[in-house]
């Protein structure tokens, strides 16, 4: 099996085996992906039914899609034997945390993972699927540190006229409920019975009922009470030990009947109302006495009366200003789908991007942009990736006539729920909705929301209730645009849209984003043409929708009528002054059209209609540096850091900056601190490019190894992450098999994003500088003619000329295209440390020329 391909999957190696069958690491060969790949055991190979059972129950588990139940991406078979395509799970089993933890995991960590595999739990109950072997082995981590349930080897497909399962025991002794032990009918409760062994596990590092042997471990799950876990930890919440206890009951009755509940329990534990909230938790069967009842009940009743009084309006805000930061950073995660199908889910995230989009246009916060949030599963990935303090997250149920909402605000650095907003609106008034659940996010933020808010969302829309929700959902697709088969969704719903309200414009400008998103990696003009018509027949409805002139300007900007494009962004600024979008992109314009300074006012205006917003700023930023103004960007890149503390792409950006001053020290503090936040492959990239520039050859090796090893996941098209990947084995003098086979990776990802523009030019300089590294002579020289003839003005190809033409010996010609780089105010600290350019630092012309450029 290993080093064989089976079907577009190249098997690597094997990492484990149980009774179901072997698991192997494997990579994707069409989307260059790492998974494992999960085959059904050769003794169950020859039954009809296991070979049916398992690929029935491989599709059913394939349709679950939660950020905290491991991913199945395909049903498959090989040679008779059936295999699944799985998420590749690198982090590791909670069992092995538990173990290298010696039993003492943080409290924080055991709260929060028990409160996630709780919702992945409940999420595989709503779709009718028993896992039957949840324990700490089958709990694990992906890259990203995420937990996340796996191995549903055992699960059982639940269906309204077999409710439950009878008979083999199966799963794992020291997590078996007893009623599966005794034969007995179980259901999904006997997987919260196993549930509350692995947090038990996690929490005291101890198994509830360890025996010496499997039959003394039955007696005691059938027959004996657990040690409390606060007594093995008193540090555990209180409400903690309540929800195990009530787990591990002998009775299925006498648990909890829904994963949900559990996810809510545990949620609740965390919240600064805890107090008041735990007293659910606490009226167990289990652990009621009478003689408690009255004194719960007392507690209920003072406990309510506060709630009622903290819950009025004016006491509400005063109470919430004590938990709010001065300055507000806030990402959306998307909303949960509550007890709905796939098209309800569609609705959701159509939802969470029309209301994300609403609130980038408030001036009194930052908002992390729909594009970037639509990535983000909690409120700790949102701090850590984008450094946000706090996090609106919610849950949409359609009930009948009815929409459920509930919209959270998270102190996303503290993991705890400030306060909650229930909404329940008709559907009848759906196209009103986005305004409703906008007043009660402004009311949990505490900030003031104008009419002119709601009336520039509403622009456009339609108020015939199935249009309006046919339009959220192609929203929601569009919001998950790269998913494959979504933008052809999300057509299919605009039209049916337009098709019940023809003068329905937003619906319209949906289809202009679809039509351009599936433009833009195909470049068929046809469709570019259907993108253009759909954005004209948006604004031929309503000439005053902003957003239409942006997508409008966007589409001409791609057909090359840049005149136009500029006419529409600035139409678009006039009528939202604070539409971040249309500064962005007028600004881009400018720049393609080499218009710099008008391109830097746009800039600025933008920074000016948001000054609190820290992606104005480094939009600025980053246009500082492409023109070599690298002590403004590095104002502007301490400014994104002043308002994102916890932000790692700010530090990264910094650094960069500062290496190109020279600020070597400075720089490697900033990257450091960016890792610490977030390991991202292009942080570790700029390190190791920094360690190089320093000569720390064999520091650098390892920095650029774990860039190519996240990169292959997170960025799988940044083709220079394997190219500074072979200069690092190149300069440490590895063996030079490694260095190029790694340049060649960087090859083959850029080849395919030619698209034989002028924004290729810096493009083909890199890949004429890897050609040259290779040996491959004429390529790089045709390659790096092409850069310097589409953009003889970017210092960044003349730079990378330098390199090219030093490489292959051709001094003269080096210093010539060095001395233009020099000219354009590329980075002289960057020219004079390059170690490509090692052989000409004795020459007595690149001496001048450094000199030189140092004066200006």
């Amino acid at each position: 099996m290993l080093g064989q391909t089976v079907s577009h999957f190249e098997v690597q190696e094997k990492v484990g085996e149980g009774g179901m069958g072997a698991v192997y690491k494997a990579r994707d060969t069409r989307l260059d992906r790492v998974v494992a790949l999960k085959f059904l055991s050769p003794r169950l190979v020859d039954s009809p039914e296991e070979r049916q059972r398992f690929r029935q129950e491989g599709r059913a588990l394939s349709a679950l899609s939660h950020p905290h139940v491991a991913t199945v991406y395909e049903v498959d078979e090989t040679d008779g034997t059936p295999f699944l395509a799985l998420e590749y799970m690198p982090g590791g089993t909670l069992r092995s945390r538990i173990a290298e933890a010696k039993g003492r995991l943080p409290v924080a960590n055991v709260m929060q993972w028990a409160t996630e595999l709780a919702e992945g739990l409940a999420h595989a109950h709503k779709h009718g699927i028993v896992h039957r072997d949840v324990k700490s082995s089958n709990v694990m981590f992906d890259s990203e540190g995420r937990v996340k349930l796996t191995d549903f080897g055992l699960a059982k497909i639940t269906s309204t006229d077999e409710p439950s399962s009878k008979g083999a025991v199966g799963g794992t002794v020291g997590y078996t409920a007893p009623e599966r032990l005794q034969g007995e009918h179980a259901d999904h409760r006997s997987d919260l019975f196993s549930f509350g062994v692995v947090l038990y596990e996690a929490a005291t590092g101890q198994m509830p009922f360890a025996g010496e042997s499997a039959g003394e471990t039955i007696n005691k799950i059938l027959t004996a009470t657990p040690v409390p876990v606060t007594s093995v930890r008193p540090e555990l919440p209180a409400g903690f030990e309540m929800v195990v206890i009530r787990l591990l009951q002998k009775r299925s009755q006498d648990r909890y009947q829904r994963a949900e509940d559990v996810a809510h329990d545990l949620r609740v534990l965390g919240a600064p109302s805890a107090a008041a909230s735990t007293v659910t938790l606490l009226a167990t069967r289990a652990v009621t006495r009478w003689w408690r009842r009255w004194w719960i009940a007392a507690v209920a009743v003072v406990c309510l009366t506060v709630l009622a009084w903290v819950s009025s309006g004016p006491v509400k805000r005063w109470w919430r200003s004590w938990w709010l930061p001065e300055r507000k950073n806030v990402a959306v995660l998307p909303f949960r789908n509550i007890g709905g199908d796939a098209s309800q889910g569609a609705f959701c995230d159509g939802l969470t991007e029309t209301l994300t989009t609403a609130l980038t246009k408030h001036g009194s916060f930052s908002v992390v942009p729909a594009s970037d949030a639509r990535r983000l599963d909690s409120a700790e990935s949102a701090r850590r990736e984008f450094g946000v303090n706090l996090v609106i997250a919610g849950s949409v149920q359609r009930r009948g006539d009815q929409v459920r909402v509930i919209i959270n605000l998270i102190d996303a650095a503290q993991r705890r729920q400030i306060d909650s907003e229930p909404l329940d609106w008709p559907v009848k008034r759906l196209f009103e909705l986005e305004d409703a659940v906008l007043s009660k996010i402004a009311d949990l933020l505490n900030v003031l929301w104008s009419q002119q808010e709601p009336s520039l969302l509403a622009a456009g829309a339609s108020q015939l209730p199935s249009a309006y929700d046919a339009y959220l959902r192609g929203r929601g697709f569009v919001y998950r645009w790269d998913k494959a088969g979504n933008l052809d969704r999300a057509l299919q719903e605009f039209e049916a849209a337009v098709q019940q309200d023809p003068r329905f414009a937003l619906a319209y400008l949906g289809m202009a984003e679809a039509y351009l998103r599936k433009y833009q990696p195909l470049k068929d003009t046809a469709i570019l043409e259907a993108a253009r018509s759909a954005a004209e027949r948006a604004l031929q409805l309503n000439p005053q929708l902003a957003s239409g002139h942006v997508w409008h300007g966007r589409i001409l900007a791609e057909s090359g009528k840049q005149t136009e494009a500029v006419t529409e962004l600035q139409t678009a600024v006039g009528l939202d002054a604070r539409d971040p979008a249309a500064y962005r992109e007028l600004a881009n314009v400018y720049q393609m059209q080499g218009r710099f300074s008008e391109a830097e006012r746009v800039f600025k205006q933008a920074v000016a209609a948001r000054p609190g917003d820290w992606m104005g700023h480094s939009y600025l930023a980053i246009f500082y540096s492409s023109q070599q103004r690298h002590q403004e960007a590095e104002s502007q890149f301490r400014k994104v850091i002043e308002l994102t503390p916890d932000n790692p792409i700010g530090y990264r950006n910094l650094a960069a900056v500062l290496i190109r001053l020279g600020k070597n020290r400075e720089a490697e503090e900033m990257l450091r601190k960016a890792v610490a936040l977030r390991p991202l492959s292009r942080t570790y990239s700029n390190l190791g490019t920094l360690l190089m520039l320093q000569g720390r050859y064999a520091d650098a090796v390892p920095a650029m190894e774990k860039a190519a090893e996240i990169g292959s996941r997170e960025t799988p098209r940044e083709y220079r992450i394997w190219g500074n990947l072979g200069d690092a084995y190149w300069l440490a003098k590895s063996p030079p098999e490694k260095a190029q086979a790694a340049w060649r990776r960087a090859l083959e990802i850029a080849e395919p994003q030619l698209t034989a523009t002028a924004g290729d030019a810096e493009l083909l300089s890199f890949l004429a500088k890897y050609h040259a590294k290779l040996g491959e002579r004429p390529k790089s020289l045709e390659r790096i003619a092409a850069a310097i003839r589409l953009a003889p003005s970017s210092a960044t190809v003349h730079y990378q000329a330098g390199l090219v033409y030093a490489l292959l010996g051709d001094n003269d010609r080096a210093l010539t295209e060095l001395a233009v780089a020099a000219s354009l105010k590329y980075s002289v600290e960057e020219i004079g440390q390059a170690p490509e350019l090692v052989p000409l630092r004795q020459d007595r012309r690149f001496q001048e020329l450094i000199a030189g450029a140092r004066t200006r």
